[in-house]
Formats: C-alpha cells, structure tokens, sequence
C-alpha cells in the first residue's frame, strides 16, 4: 500500500521512510520485500534530486563531463510531468528532508538485499 502512495505522492511518503527503515531489521523475507519496493519507488520518483546525494568528488567529475551536476540530465520534471502532475516530486519539500529521506532508502536496500548473497530476499 505504502509503494503506490509514494508512486502517486511521494511527498507525503517522506515522513513514513524512518518507519519503513525500521521495518528493513525484520527476518521475514516478505517483509523485506516490500520495504524493497517501497525504497525504490521513493529512489524513482525523486531521482531528480539525485545530485543531494551525491559527493563534491562526484559533482566536480560530473560537471566536467557534462557541464551539469546531474550527469546531463536537464528534464528534472518528467517523471512528475508523465504522472499529471504540474510541478516535480520534492519541489515543495525541505532539501535536507529529501536527501534524509532519499538516504535512509539507499539504507534500507542495502539492509534489505545482501549483494553476496542475492537470494537474501
């Protein structure tokens, strides 16, 4: 239910993200599972503000190669325009909400998914 509201209105999602990464401790796989899906819908429909993210290391390489912090990526608000929405997920939001939020998904995947062990889910 959480990963369609977030689909829908990930603004509202971001006060839910701390809840749900309590949620990545649990044993159960299900559970796991759609603390997966929800961090990746979230990591979607803010990719926009990707560059929140991301190192100074990051964005002094980045902006070499493409002349932007974003890796070339001027249409911020697609994803917000192709869902009818006027304006791109965030945008009214506080930045240091959104980069908190859009860490503890970054979080949540790598407690969730063991990279070693790709049946861990």
């Amino acid at each position: 239910m959480l990963t369609t509201i977030a689909k829908h209105n990930p603004d509202s999602m971001l006060e839910v993200c701390s809840a749900v990464a309590n949620l990545s401790e649990e044993t159960y796989w299900e559970v796991k599972t759609q603390v997966l899906e929800f961090a990746t819908a979230m990591l979607h429909q803010f990719r926009s503000h990707s560059h929140l993210l991301a190192a100074k290391d990051d964005l002094k390489s980045g902006a070499a190669k493409s002349g932007s912090p974003q890796g070339g990526d001027n249409n911020i608000a697609s994803g917000a325009r192709a869902n009818g929405n006027s304006a791109a997920p965030g945008s009214t939001a506080d930045k240091t909400v959104v980069k908190n939020s859009l860490t503890m998904c970054i979080e949540m995947i790598r407690k969730c998914f063991n990279i070693m062990a790709p049946k861990s889910v």
